[in-house]
This record gives C-alpha cells, structure tokens and sequence, in this order.
C-alpha cells in the first residue's frame, strides 16, 4: 500500500461467533480473499498467523493513515538506500503487478522488480522457494548507486 496505485478487491467476512467447521472455513475464506492466492497454500500455520495477526491489527482512521494513499511513495525519494520490490502475480490489495512496477519506477527507474507466479499479497508465505530464490539473487547483485551504498 502506499503507492497511490487501485487497491484490489479484498473479500474478507466476519469470524466472531463461528466455531468449528464454520469458523475454519470462514478463516480460510479470509486468507484466500486477502493474503493467499492458492488453494493449496492455506494451511494450519496459515490459518493460526491469521488470528494471531488480527488479534494485533490496529484497524480503523490510524492505519489507513500509514499506508493509503500516498504515504510510501513520497517518503521513498527519500531513503538512502536502494529499493527493490517482490511481488505477488495475484496480490489481491494492490492488484497488477505491471500497475506497482510502474509507481515505484518513478522513484528509481532502475529499480529491481520481480513477479512471484502464483503468489499472492503474502508471496513469502505462499510460494517461498521462488521467493527465497529471487530474493537472495537481488542481494547478490552489485548496488546501483551512491545513494544505494549511503551516499547523499
């Protein structure tokens, strides 16, 4: 979020209430419809990040401040550090990686942008081989610039 791109459809219901069957159905229901894309991918671990998670979140005017709409791509010009980005092909709340990729190129037309096939928002989760594999190949490559190394 952040980067005043669409935000996606987001299909999330309510939990309080259900218990056994129900509730894990509408648990995993909530995971499909927001963090994961596959089917196969929601799991016990999953499903118990979730709860725990929402337990902590901190909804409401406060949050939507820290992200929405704008907030990170004004703040980016700003770091002194390079900034690359892995994205979920199917992140559900900021659809259209091509959409993201765009946005953050206006920051750092260099930037190093990569799509998870067949991931979702929560892509480190879902598909953590590919994840993993991209990730420790951005960082074995040479930084872009004098900013990127802590230069001005």
């Amino acid at each position: 979020g952040g980067l005043d791109t669409p935000n996606g459809h987001v299909d999330l219901g309510p939990v309080r209430g259900l218990e056994g069957d129900a509730r894990a159905a509408r648990l995993k229901a909530n995971l499909l419809g927001l963090m994961l894309h596959a089917d196969e991918t929601v799991d016990p671990l999953a499903m118990h990040l979730l709860v725990v998670n929402a337990r902590q979140a901190r909804f409401g005017a406060a949050a939507a401040d820290m992200v929405l709409p704008d907030k990170l791509i004004r703040i980016l010009p700003e770091l002194r550090c390079q900034v690359d980005a892995i994205w979920g092909e199917h992140d559900r709340p900021h659809p259209d990686p091509a959409v993201q990729e765009t946005a953050l190129r206006t920051v750092d037309p260099d930037l190093d942008f990569r799509v998870i096939a067949g991931g979702g928002h929560w892509v480190m989760y879902e598909r953590p081989q590919a994840f993993n594999a991209a990730l420790l190949d951005m960082l074995a490559q040479p930084l872009r610039s004098a900013k990127a190394a802590g230069g001005a």
